[in-house]
């Protein structure tokens, strides 16, 4: 518009070329900024999308039936151990602790069958070797001391000799505590 002529609203401009060519120009370079300013920022978040994609990836597939499975095999094997400790428990007040007395042996002995060991802070533990219990030399319940003072068909082993400070107190730490 160089020339000078009216606009529709009757205002004239005229511009120069330089004048012309510098607002092109800053209106091109507006442009091509926004428009770099987009695609970065497309650019920035397909990549945070293509990053977490990744890492889903590499995530092994978990099959739904899968889990309900293990969760039911997980309740039936708590189920069946505590089944288990039910009998061994019912066992334990049941074994007369004698050698012999196993449901899997002919006949039974006169002997006792717990095997004891010396533990070097003193006590003394016995394990019948038919049921498992578990008896110690310091238990104050008649039954255990009776059990310990039976004849045994098996020799006591022992452990090294310690001297504590507090013989007692190495005694009822050093004891295994029986489950419940």
């Amino acid at each position: 518009m160089s020339d000078g002529k009216d606009l529709k609203d009757g205002n004239t401009i005229s511009l120069t070329k330089d004048e012309l060519r510098s607002i092109v120009s800053s209106a091109v370079g507006a442009a091509v900024q926004s428009a770099n300013e987009k695609s970065s920022s497309i650019f920035a978040e397909s990549m945070e999308k293509l990053a977490a994609a990744i890492i889903e990836s590499k995530k092994p597939y978990v099959d739904p039936r899968n889990a309900e499975n293990e969760k039911a095999m997980r309740e039936s094997m708590r189920i069946v151990n505590e089944r288990m400790h039910q009998q061994v428990v019912a066992s334990q007040k049941t074994c007369p602790h004698l050698q012999g007395s196993s449901e899997l042996s002919d006949f039974s002995g006169q002997l006792s069958s717990i095997v004891l060991h010396r533990l070097d802070s003193g006590v003394v533990v016995g394990i019948c070797t038919n049921c498992q219990k578990q008896i110690f030399s310091d238990d104050k319940d008649l039954e255990v001391q009776k059990i310990f003072r039976m004849k045994s068909g098996n020799r006591m082993s022992s452990a090294g000799i310690r001297n504590f400070a507090d013989p007692k107190a190495a005694m009822a730490a050093g004891r295994l505590h029986e489950r419940e």
